[in-house]
């Protein structure tokens, strides 16, 4: 009946009267809120200063399990220290005469570990370190890796060369403007009137020189014959 009595009044809220609600029990659920976030500022910032002053910095050249060992210390210090602050908190008596709610720690500590890890702190720190050792156990570690990679070699075929006519030639010649010679040709007249009678052309006979002859010395003795 109670059940039903409570969903009956709930029907008849409208969304402001829900959200800003006015009765005793609404005003001392804020007040109680204020009162116990200003009461913790300053227990908190102790502990923080405790655990900075105290809780070594996270160094990867320490062994795995003295990292381990900090990362318990340092949430046993934590834990521990949010018990003592809430119950400090918990023993001046509030102002609105209403009761603190009873404080389930088991039902943060996920979201708290979360938010702890997840940013760049001593235990976050620490916990990538962790990480990371495990994870280069697992695949090996990044150096051989890299050593792995940059030991591989692309061998890359030679081009072949297909020789020609170029390959043969002195280089000193080419740069001098010499080139090799030309074939000469000289006509022979033999046979007298018999061979011109019956109309066989002359016998060409083809001498080739004995040396390369220069490109200028051919063209000039050629055209200077003709003038």
């Amino acid at each position: 009946m109670e059940i039903l009595q409570e969903t009956k009044d709930s029907s008849h809220k409208t969304f402001f009267t829900h959200v800003f609600s006015t009765t005793e029990e609404g005003k001392a659920e804020m007040l109680n809120a204020v009162q116990y976030s200003t009461l913790g500022v300053i227990p908190v910032v102790a502990l923080n200063k405790l655990i900075s002053r105290f809780i070594p910095d996270a160094d990867s050249d320490k062994s795995s399990l003295e990292l381990l060992a900090e990362i318990f210390f340092q949430l046993v210090v934590m834990f521990c220290g949010i018990i003592i602050i809430h119950r400090i908190i918990t023993y001046i008596p509030t102002y609105s005469g209403f009761k603190y709610d009873a404080l389930i720690l088991t039902n943060v500590i996920l979201a708290f570990l979360i938010l702890v890890l997840s940013i760049q702190t001593k235990l976050g720190l620490k916990v990538n370190i962790l990480v990371d050792r495990i994870g280069e156990l697992w695949n090996g570690p990044e150096d051989a890796k890299g050593d792995a990679k940059r030991g591989v070699r692309v061998k890359q075929p030679m081009a072949q060369h297909s020789p020609s006519q170029a390959d043969y030639l002195d280089n000193s010649q080419m740069q001098q403007g010499v080139f090799p010679p030309a074939p000469v040709s000289t006509t022979s007249v033999g046979g007298g009137y018999d061979t011109m009678m019956r109309g066989s052309p002359p016998v060409q006979e083809y001498q080739m020189p004995s040396g390369p002859v220069a490109a200028n010395g051919v063209l000039g003795g050629g055209f200077g014959s003709f003038f």
